[in-house]
């Protein structure tokens, strides 16, 4: 799959896209008003070791943040800056600790265990280098007030069916 067929599918039609690399302190924030762009842009930045993208589209390329630094000051990826989603999404993280899989092979067995559980739809599932992200596309954009209310429902059925999603990473 290429980074536009990707993002493509991701992403709703609607607003701003956002593409994210980080830097020795904080990102550095790429935002475009088409996902061709952005997909272009990323096909020049492949080699990065870490890239991330807003599965949100944005409704502007930045938005002040009283609580960012001493003053305040710009940022890009606040919850008051999403626009629309057309994805539920979860990041299972490998590593040592408690709510982390010990392998990727075991996050999988796991996801399909709580796929069987919930009877929910086989997700697109794609490594993060060390983990896996799982995304539930949809077939239209929703307003991102309402995806937050139905993303809160996704996790609580992950926590009660034991599922180690990480719980900053669906929003």
């Amino acid at each position: 799959m290429t980074p536009v067929e990707f993002l493509t599918s991701v992403w709703p039609v609607d607003g701003l896209y956002c593409i994210a690399v980080p830097m020795t302190k904080g990102y550095a924030h790429q935002v475009f008003k088409t996902i061709e762009e952005a997909a272009a842009y990323v096909e020049t930045i492949k080699d990065a070791k870490d890239v991330f993208f807003c599965v949100h589209s944005l409704k502007n390329e930045k938005i002040w943040n009283p609580n960012k630094g001493e003053s305040g000051g710009w940022s890009v990826r606040l919850q008051k800056n999403m626009q629309e989603a057309r994805a539920f999404f979860f990041d299972l993280d490998v590593g040592a600790g408690e709510n982390k899989y010990a392998t990727q092979a075991e996050a999988m067995a796991d996801l399909k265990r709580f796929i069987a559980m919930t009877k929910l739809p086989y997700p697109l599932v794609t490594s993060s280098g060390g983990g896996l992200h799982v995304y539930w596309m949809l077939d239209i954009s929703i307003n991102s007030n309402e995806w937050r209310t139905y993303a809160e429902r996704l996790k609580k059925l992950a926590q009660y069916h034991q599922l180690k999603a990480d719980p900053a990473r669906d929003r």
